[in-house]
């Protein structure tokens, strides 16, 4: 397996105070991450869940970005991930209503919380130790990233690959099925046996999942 070095970008809706350029906001934190990166290296930038929006927003920046750099990204690779098409936010992309498991704060509708079931939605098959102590600290997320049209498919740009997760309960399997058929471009894909978040079930199978998409093996 090839020895990859790991960079990680905190979102700030996660968390963060309520703003209505919040998908801009973590874009623009996720392409300042790869612009260092690419000083120096070639990237592949694998985005799970949500930061496939954004993630895919930060590379339409990069895109504009004429800035000439040593590295290049190799490849976006969407774990369980929304690889929309332009003008579609995320919320109408899983038929414009709130899944069960989104509940809204009844003071500040301004902001969502996943923490419905959560165990049982994003980390059924997790270590019950490890799938308990991450959902403690699931925090709230800033609403309006749903309902932000994407503006760049960077899927249609760069090559692409798509690890799908079976088991999934947050995004269901036919759903990331119907996103890749509809993308209009041929991606990679590999499918794991697995929820919403792999990279806890089954760290070392999913390193070898990442591993052969960006090979292509």
């Amino acid at each position: 397996m090839t020895t990859l070095y790991i960079v990680t970008h905190q979102l700030y809706s996660v968390g963060g105070e309520p703003n209505d350029d919040v998908v801009a906001i973590d874009a623009k934190g996720i392409h300042k991450t790869l612009t260092k990166e690419l000083e120096e290296n070639d990237v592949v930038l694998v985005v799970h869940s949500y930061a496939g929006v954004c993630g895919s927003e930060a590379l339409g920046r990069l895109a504009a970005d004429k800035t000439e750099r040593k590295g290049k990204v190799l490849r976006i690779i969407y774990v369980a991930a929304f690889a929309l098409p332009v003008g579609v936010s995320l919320l109408q992309a899983i038929g414009g209503n709130h899944a069960s498991w989104m509940r809204i704060d009844p003071v500040d509708d301004r902001i969502m919380y996943a923490d419905v079931d959560p165990i049982n939605i994003f980390y059924n098959g997790v270590p019950r130790a490890v799938a308990e102590a991450t959902a403690k600290r699931l925090t709230h997320q800033v609403h309006i990233a749903y309902e932000t049209p994407a503006s760049y498919a960077a899927h249609k740009q760069y090559p692409s690959a798509y690890l799908f997760c079976t088991n999934d309960n947050a995004l269901p399997y036919a759903a990331q099925q119907a996103m890749v058929e509809g993308s209009g471009v041929e991606m990679r894909t590999h499918t794991m046996q697995a929820s919403h978040s792999p990279f806890l079930e089954t760290p070392e199978d999913f390193a070898l999942a990442i591993d052969g998409l960006i090979k292509g093996v």
